[in-house]
């Protein structure tokens, strides 16, 4: 990673772990995960998979994961392709953003997230910031 970027990564859907995905298997393996976070946002269900807006003033949250990413940055280039990053911001789904996240202990970190580059209708929030909970029945 080139000098003052993040090092870590925010992942909140198809990437946390448990995930069964072949770039969920490429990111666990390839580094260290920190612990759960969370950051200020809103989430939303699209089915098989969310997305995020985030916001530093929005009340809610989003639940998801820390990684420390490997100073290659040969596999943010692999996540940048999996999310569909489009060279022109608006023809893609997300764009990458450096967020503010909170660990468990309280202490602040920032990461790299994919974000949504706009909501798209129709959408459904989900008022619980966590996505997976959506596979335990808790909606």
């Amino acid at each position: 990673m080139p000098e003052g970027m993040p090092r870590h990564l925010f992942v909140y859907g198809t990437l946390r772990r448990g995930s069964q995905g072949p770039m969920a298997a490429q990111l666990h393996a390839a580094t260290t995960w920190i612990g759960p976070a969370t950051a200020s946002g809103a989430l939303y269900d699209f089915g098989s998979f969310p997305g995020a807006v985030f916001d530093p003033r929005h009340p809610g949250f989003i639940v998801g994961e820390v990684f420390v990413m490997p100073e290659d940055a040969r596999l943010l280039a692999a996540l940048d392709a999996y999310e569909g990053i489009a060279e022109i911001e608006e023809d893609g789904l997300y764009r990458r953003v450096e967020i503010e996240l909170r660990l468990r202990d309280g202490e602040h970190v920032s990461a790299w997230s994919y974000e949504l580059v706009e909501v798209p209708p129709p959408s459904r929030r989900i008022p619980h910031g966590d996505w997976l909970k959506k596979f335990s029945g808790v909606d």
